[in-house]
């Protein structure tokens, strides 16, 4: 009972910081969509925190701008190998996912690969509010876009590519009611794909 208060706030260093995540070492990602630009990292930038973070602490480096059409960074999540995932926009609307290699997390980086085609024909306004990933590697996005879906792209670590098509999409009346799935967690024993 009662709050609990953070251990650690971090303040100023970006104008929306929408996603966060944390790699294997501790060092935290958090993204930056805000179209006026961080303090520390500017709009469409990742901001990296290495590990340990405290209160005082500021962005150690910045991964990106995004590249390949996207923009603003918004959800974020490590896969099993250490890849980053990044839902982002693009300055027309459109959204999509970026994926920076384990071997690609150094200053100024850019994503390896860019999906902005893929769900196209499910949405063609979607957008990548939330990640979550199951045992099997099966990447789910939570859509807050028109189709209110939450979609699966299958075994990312190893097949993610620049038109990576889904393997489902799930919808139902409450998502398409409010074209939003805002969150999303995957829970492996009553997974069925």
């Amino acid at each position: 009972s009662g709050s609990v208060s953070p251990a650690v706030t971090i303040t100023g260093a970006m104008v929306r910081s929408e996603g966060l995540a944390v790699d294997a070492a501790g060092n935290v990602y958090v993204s930056n969509s805000g179209s006026a630009g961080g303090v520390l990292c500017r709009a469409s930038h990742i901001a990296v925190y290495t590990h340990p973070v405290t209160s005082s602490s500021a962005p150690a480096y910045c991964l990106g701008p995004f590249a390949g059409g996207l923009a603003g960074p918004i959800a974020l999540i490590f896969d099993s190998q250490g890849n980053l995932y990044a839902g982002g926009y693009e300055g027309s609307g459109d959204y999509g996912i970026a994926r920076f290699n384990s071997n690609n997390l150094s200053s100024g980086a850019v994503p390896n690969v860019v999906d902005n085609t893929g769900i196209s024909a499910v949405d063609s306004h979607w957008f990548p509010a939330q990640f979550a990933l199951d045992k099997s590697g099966n990447l789910f996005v939570a859509d807050c876009g028109n189709a209110g879906a939450i979609i699966v792209y299958p075994t990312v670590a190893t097949s993610f590519s620049a038109t990576e098509a889904p393997s489902a999409v799930y919808q139902d009346t409450a998502l398409r009611s409010t074209n939003c799935a805002w969150g999303i967690a995957v829970a492996a024993a009553s997974l069925k794909i």
